[in-house]
């Protein structure tokens, strides 16, 4: 199954996993399955035994239809646990006294690494060190020095780093479901590579994932990551702010905001009045598509 790459996302609201075959760089997707989540609370989980079954029974269905059988998958995080810092680094290219010399893979090694050199806190684990530019002699603007002449080198840097506890917890879940896991990387570098063109990536723009818990934000510019973060807030924030005040289940909250949502007042229906029930047989009240987007706004 060298060519065969499985995905699995554990989100807030849903986990789901895609099956595809890599065939001359390129994927295509031989089947998914998702199931709404159990386990986890703004993007993070609570709960480790109901986490690890709805990722197998999601696993396991996604194998029924795809056909094949699963053995390890990459997975992304997001969440609270995720931050992220730009560095920089800087190496000599040539000794003092010696004639200039050609950039090598071992300089941008060397520089990356020098560029990866900061103090991570504590119960933190690195996940990415993704180089935004290459800087030869002062010049900047390198996507690749390599074979440059040079007398130094140096490199401006995104690191990501995650929680590694989180870390654990997630490859937990899916060990104890019985699969592997091969990679965690985050959540808003594999968007980004799903719906942004390298045209957008070079020109400068922004990925905004709206989750059941988190909101996902990626900043690119000049074709790599300039700024990452994830904010602790997502669509079930609205669900339960629409319950607290209509005083109604977050799952009605949800109906409500499904067929009725907006966070625009005007282009809502000023005439429409919506039949709310209630508990234990009283007579439902009633609440305009206005009332209704002023609360999600």
């Amino acid at each position: 199954m060298t060519n065969i790459i499985v995905g699995l996302d554990v989100g807030t609201s849903f986990i789901r996993a895609v099956i595809g075959e890599v065939t001359d760089g390129n994927v295509e997707i031989i089947g998914v399955a998702k199931k709404v989540s159990s386990g986890l609370r703004n993007g993070k989980i609570i709960n480790i035994e109901a986490t690890m079954d709805c990722i197998k029974q999601v696993i396991e269905e996604l194998e029924q239809r795809a056909g094949y059988e699963i053995i390890s998958c990459v997975t992304g995080i997001g969440g609270a646990q995720v931050e992220s810092m730009n560095t920089k680094g800087m190496v000599a290219v040539t000794a003092r006294g010696r004639n200039n010399r050609e950039i090598t893979q071992s300089d941008v090694d060397r520089v990356l690494e020098a560029a990866n050199a900061v103090q991570i806190p504590m119960g933190r684990q690195m996940l990415h060190v993704i180089p935004r530019e290459y800087i030869v002699d002062g010049t900047g603007g390198y996507k690749d020095p390599i074979h440059m002449i040079a007398v130094r080198l140096e490199a401006e840097v995104h690191v990501v780093t995650a929680s590694r506890t989180a870390i654990q917890t997630i490859t937990q879940c899916v060990n104890r479901a019985g699969y592997q896991l091969d990679q965690v990387m985050l959540k808003t570098l594999a968007c980004t590579k799903a719906v942004m063109n390298n045209d957008e990536r070079e020109l400068g723009s922004i990925l905004i994932d709206l989750g059941g818990g988190t909101t996902d934000v990626a900043i690119y510019y000049k074709g790599n990551p300039v700024y990452t973060q994830v904010i602790p807030f997502g669509g079930k924030s609205i669900t339960k702010d629409i319950a607290s005040v209509c005083h109604i289940t977050d799952e009605l909250a949800e109906k409500l905001k499904v067929q009725y949502g907006t966070c625009l007042e005007d282009k809502s229906n000023q005439n429409n009045r919506i039949s709310i029930p209630q508990f234990q047989g009283a007579e439902p009240t009633q609440i305009t598509e206005p009332a209704l987007a002023k609360i999600i706004y």
